[in-house]
């Protein structure tokens, strides 16, 4: 599942991607987030963001192959995603 919260007025929108236990390690989450990026890039939404828990490592390591920076955040001990669209 993909959730996107577009933000047009900030040309930007904040993604979500859940994928089930058993269906993880198959291709699911790159195909989602892609699709995701390429839907809101359409729109002219120029970064997409998310927050992401220091123990997901699965949708770190992704993100990190689809080009987003991660940022800590010590106070909500999270990371902060974001990719600047083309």
């Amino acid at each position: 599942m993909c959730h996107l919260l577009i933000q047009p007025a900030w040309d930007e929108a904040e993604c979500a991607v859940v994928v089930g236990d058993s269906y993880q390690k198959q291709g699911l989450g790159r195909r989602i987030s892609s699709f995701g990026m390429e839907l809101v890039a359409e729109r002219g939404i120029k970064r997409i963001t998310g927050d992401e828990l220091p123990e997901n490592e699965g949708m770190l390591t992704l993100a990190k192959k689809l080009g987003f920076a991660a940022i800590r955040d010590m106070g909500e001990g999270v990371y902060h995603i974001e990719h600047e669209l083309k």
